[in-house]
């Protein structure tokens, strides 16, 4: 998602979001990993406990720091990559 962050960034900017009220929170690490990961998730994907203790994170620590109006989460389901043949850069059928 650190990859899409200009992207976010310069559509959030452009609805007229300023840039010092766009959070982006740091790296993974096992201590936010730890805390998020208590909050009901048995899911055994990894990349959603990440993302859940990203939101955690957000709402439990960083929203003490200074309020938080919204959550901009978006699903990605896929994105070009260098790889081909791999079921995510495969297109979708319907």
């Amino acid at each position: 998602m650190y990859a899409c962050a200009p992207l976010f960034s310069a559509y959030l900017e452009s609805l007229g979001v300023l840039e010092s009220n766009i959070v982006l929170l740091g790296p993974d690490d096992r201590g936010a990993l730890s805390r998020g990961s208590t909050r009901g998730a048995i899911d055994p994907c990894y990349p959603s406990k990440v993302a859940l203790s990203h939101v955690h994170d957000l709402v439990m620590r960083e929203h003490q720091r200074r309020a938080l109006d919204v959550l901009f989460f978006p699903m990605i389901d896929s994105l070009r990559g260098a790889l081909r043949g791999t079921p995510a850069s495969m297109p979708v059928r319907r």
